[in-house]
C-alpha cells in the first residue's frame, strides 16, 4: 500500500475523528486501532489551543521535556480536538489508558506553565508526587505542601526539606531549622548550622534530637576553630579519613568541603583534589547533597581559576549558563559553543563574541581561523607579519577570502623595508587590487626596480633561483634576481592594466607605460641569455630610450650604447653606440656635478626620446667607476676614426629599415620583441599581439616561448 502501514493508521485515524463519537470509536474498534490511535491523538495534540488569559510569572526552565510534536488547532475545524478525541477514545473504549493521556496532557501543561490545570491532570491521572514536583520546582511552597496534604501526605516532608535548602542558601538558618524539624530530619538542620560554623545553633540540634550526635558537633567546632589557620593537605586528608571509616560520609564531605583558600593559599592543587573528593564523595554516597557539593565546588573551583572541572561540575548540575561562562574563562570554545548550541541557544552570541575577543586578546591568530573567524584571524597575521601563514590560509580558504588585499598590504610593507623585489613577487604571486589608491604603490616598485643600478643588479643577479618555497608566501631566492624580479614586474602590471582596461575609465596610461617598460627589459633579460641574441638585444635597449624619466636616463644610455657597441661590426651600430655612449657621459658629468644646465638636447630633438632628466637628476650613477671609464675610453678611441659618424643620421621613414629607427616618432605599430617600429610586410599577429615576423620567429627559435604570452612556442615560418 503506498505510504505504508503508519499511513494508513493516520487514515483511519482521520476517518475516525470526522465521524466522531461513537461511530468513530465504533470505526477504530473495529479496526483494532484503538490504543494505536490513542498514542497518535496523544502525539499530536495541540494541548496549548487555548492558551493562558495573562502572561505568567518569569520561572526556572521546565523540569522536564517531553518529545511532543505538537500541531496548531485549525480555528476553523468544527470536528472534535485530537486532544478531546483521545480522551473520548479512553473513556469509550480503553479505559485504563485514561491516566496515561491524563499524564501526557498534565506535563504538556506544565511546559506551558500552566500549573493550575497541570495539577488537575496530575491528579487526575494519580500522580499527585509530579504535582509535589512540578510546585517544588517552582518554589511554589504553598501549592505543593497544599497538594502533598490532600493528595500524598507522606511527601509533605520532601516540601518541608526541599523549601529549607532554598532557604539554607539564603542563610535563613532559623526558618529553615523549623521546616527541617517539620520534615523530622533534624540532622539536616544540624548539617546546616555545621556548615555555617554556628556551633551553638549545631549543639542546641543535637542535644534535643541527636544525642548521638554531640561529640561530632563538638569535633567540628574544634576543627572550625582550629581551621582560622593554615592547614596542609595531608591533615586534611587524615581528618576526612576517620569519618570515611566509620561510614559517615556527610561529615566526611564537611571536612573537604571546610577547608579554603586562605587556608591552603600556596596549593591550588591540592584544594581542587580535597574539593573534588567532595564530590565524589557525595556522588558515591550522599546522592541526595550531589547537587549542593557540586555547586559549592564548582564556585569555589572557579574562584580560584580553574575553569575547566568547574564548568564541568556547573554542566553536571544544570547550572548551564554558569557552565558556558567557565568554559570560555577556560579558552574552551568548542565545549562552550556545543553546551550553548544543546542547551541554551541564546548564550551562542555572547559564546563567539567571547571566542573573538579572548582569541583577538591572546594574539591567537591561528585558533581564530579555526574557530571561524578567518578574516579577524587573517588581519591579525598580518599585523604580526606571519604572512607565509597568512597566504597558507588564504590558499585553502578557497573563493572565501581574496588574497589580494593582502597582497597590497604585504607590497606595501615590503616598499617600506626597501625589498622591492620581494614586493614584486608578492603582488605576481597573490595579486593587485585595480585601484587608484594603491597606483602609487605599483609605481614605486616598478620605478625602483627599473631604476636599479649595476652594482644593485650584480649583488640580485649573484644569487640562485630555487624553487623552495619560502617563509614569506613567495619561491625562496626567486625575487632576488634581476631577471626574476622584472618577470614579476611585468607580471604583476600586465595583470593590472587587463583588470583596469574592463573598467569604465580603462588603464592610466603611466601604468601602461611602466608594463610595457617592464615587459621590454624582461625580454631584454631573455636575449642575454642567448649570444645569437645580441642584436636583438640592442635594438631592444635602443627602443627602450623613449622610457627616459621613468627609467633613469643615464641606464638607458649606457646599456644602449654598449649593447650597440658589442652587437656587430655595422658601422651603423658603431656609429649609435659613439653617439649614445658620447651622450651617456654628458649625463654622468651632470649627475656628478649635480647640475644639468649645460646639457644640450639639441641632437636629440627630433627624436622620441623624452627629455633625459624632467624628473630631476637621479640620486647616483646607473654604472661604477670603472665602466664609466671604459665608456669614456671607447669614445675617445672611437672618435679618431674617420669612418664614425658622430651625429645621428638624417631619417629617412620611407627608406629601408635601419638600427636608428626606434628612435623616431612613427605611426606603425610597435614589434613586441624590439620595441621598433613594423614594417608592413613584415607584420605577424600572434597571441594577441603584434610582431616583426622575423626578430619573432629569432626570439622563439632560441628561448622556446612565446616574448608576449611566455608559454611555450614554435616560430611560425
Amino acid at each position: 500500500m503506498l505510504g505504508g502501514v503508519n499511513a494508513s493508521k493516520r487514515v483511519a485515524y482521520a476517518w475516525a475523528l470526522a465521524l466522531g463519537g461513537d461511530a468513530g470509536s465504533k470505526l477504530l474498534t473495529k479496526l483494532g486501532l484503538i490504543e494505536p490511535a490513542i498514542d497518535y491523538a496523544i502525539e499530536s495534540g495541540a494541548f496549548g489551543a487555548c492558551p493562558p488569559s495573562s502572561p505568567p510569572p518569569p520561572s526556572p526552565p521546565p523540569r522536564r521535556r517531553q518529545p511532543f510534536e505538537v500541531q496548531p488547532a485549525d480555528p476553523s475545524h468544527t470536528h472534535t480536538h485530537p486532544t478531546d478525541h483521545a480522551f473520548e477514545l479512553a473513556r469509550m473504549s480503553l479505559p485504563k489508558k485514561l491516566p496515561e493521556v491524563h499524564l501526557k496532557h498534565a506535563l504538556f501543561l506544565e511546559d506551558e506553565e500552566r500549573f493550575k490545570e497541570a495539577e488537575e491532570e496530575f491528579i487526575k491521572a494519580s500522580k499527585p508526587k509530579e504535582a509535589i514536583d512540578m510546585y517544588i520546582h517552582q518554589q511554589d511552597w504553598a501549592n505543593a505542601s497544599r497538594v502533598g496534604e490532600q493528595y500524598d501526605p507522606a511527601s509533605v516532608p520532601d516540601v518541608y526539606v526541599a523549601q529549607a535548602r532554598v532557604l539554607v542558601g539564603r542563610k535563613e538558618y532559623q526558618r529553615a531549622e523549623g521546616l527541617f524539624i517539620s520534615a523530622s530530619k533534624p540532622e539536616l538542620a544540624l548539617n546546616a548550622f555545621l556548615e555555617a560554623q554556628l556551633w551553638q545553633d549545631a549543639r542546641r540540634i543535637a542535644k534535643r534530637y541527636l544525642p548521638g550526635k554531640l561529640n561530632d558537633v563538638n569535633v567540628a567546632e574544634q576543627r572550625g576553630r582550629r581551621g582560622d589557620g593554615p592547614v596542609t593537605r595531608e591533615q586534611v586528608q587524615q581528618a576526612a579519613a576517620m569519618w570515611i571509616d566509620s561510614r559517615r560520609w556527610g561529615a566526611a564531605i564537611d571536612e573537604y568541603l571546610r577547608v579554603s583558600k586562605e587556608q591552603l593559599s600556596d596549593d591550588d592543587d591540592g584544594l581542587e583534589a580535597l574539593w573534588e573528593s567532595a564530590v565524589k564523595l557525595a556522588a558515591e554516597h550522599e546522592r541526595e547533597r550531589y547537587s549542593e557539593v557540586a555547586g559549592i565546588v564548582a564556585e569555589r573551583l572557579r574562584g580560584i581559576g580553574r575553569f575547566q572541572p568547574s564548568a564541568e561540575l556547573f554542566k553536571d548540575v544544570d547550572r548551564v549558563e554558569d557552565a558556558v561562562k567557565c568554559y570560555i574563562s577556560a579558552a574552551q570554545w568548542e565545549k562552550a559553543r556545543e553546551l550553548a548550541r544543546a542547551q541554551a541557544p541564546g548564550l551562542s552570541r555572547m559564546v563567539e563574541k567571547a571566542c573573538r575577543d579572548g582569541l583577538n586578546a591572546a594574539g591567537d591568530a591561528t585558533g581564530m581561523v579555526a574557530a571561524g573567524n578567518v578574516l579577524d584571524g587573517l588581519d591579525m597575521m598580518a599585523k604580526r607579519g606571519q604572512w607565509g601563514k597568512l597566504f597558507e590560509v588564504v590558499k585553502s580558504s578557497g573563493a572565501e577570502v581574496r588574497a589580494e588585499k593582502y597582497a597590497v598590504m604585504y607590497a606595501e610593507r615590503l616598499v617600506e623595508e626597501g625589498k622591492l623585489e620581494e614586493a614584486a613577487r608578492a603582488l605576481a604571486t597573490h595579486g593587485t587590487l585595480p585601484q587608484p589608491a594603491h597606483f602609487a604603490l605599483y609605481e614605486k616598485v616598478a620605478a625602483g626596480l627599473l631604476g636599479r643600478t649595476m652594482a644593485q643588479e650584480a649583488s640580485r643577479g649573484a644569487r640562485s633561483e630555487p624553487e623552495e618555497e619560502s617563509k614569506d608566501g613567495g619561491s625562496g631566492e626567486e625575487a632576488l634576481d634581476a631577471a626574476a624580479a622584472a618577470r614579476n614586474l611585468r607580471a604583476f602590471l600586465v595583470e593590472l592594466v587587463q583588470n583596469l582596461k574592463g573598467s569604465p575609465g580603462g588603464a592610466p596610461r603611466d601604468l601602461e607605460v611602466m608594463m610595457m617598460a617592464a615587459h621590454y627589459t624582461t625580454v631584454r633579460h631573455a636575449c642575454a641569455k642567448h649570444p645569437s641574441l645580441k642584436e636583438l638585444s640592442a635594438k631592444i635597449a635602443v627602443g627602450m630610450l623613449r622610457y627616459c624619466g621613468l627609467i633613469p636616463a643615464d641606464k638607458l644610455f649606457f646599456e644602449a650604447g654598449m649593447a650597440c657597441k658589442l652587437a656587430t661590426a655595422d658601422p651603423d651600430s658603431q656609429n649609435l653606440a659613439f653617439v649614445l655612449l658620447n651622450r651617456y657621459i654628458d649625463l654622468s658629468e651632470a649627475i656628478e656635478d649635480g647640475d644639468a644646465s649645460g646639457l644640450d638636447n639639441a641632437d636629440l630633438e627630433d627624436t622620441c626620446i623624452p627629455e633625459p632628466f624632467s624628473k630631476g637628476l637621479p640620486k647616483g650613477q646607473y654604472a661604477d667607476d670603472d665602466k664609466r671609464e671604459e665608456a669614456r675610453d671607447w669614445v675617445l678611441a672611437i672618435s679618431m676614426d674617420s669612418s664614425i659618424e658622430q651625429a645621428l643620421p638624417p631619417h629617412d621613414e620611407a627608406g629601408p629599415p635601419t638600427i636608428y629607427d626606434a628612435l623616431y616618432p612613427s605611426k606603425d605599430v610597435k614589434c613586441i620583441v624590439t620595441g621598433y617600429p613594423i614594417p608592413e610586410m613584415a607584420m605577424i599577429e600572434v597571441n594577441n599581439s603584434t610582431a616583426n615576423k622575423k626578430d619573432w620567429n629569432k626570439f622563439v627559435e632560441r628561448t622556446k616561448f612565446c616574448p608576449w604570452t611566455r608559454l611555450s612556442e614554435k616560430p611560425q615560418y
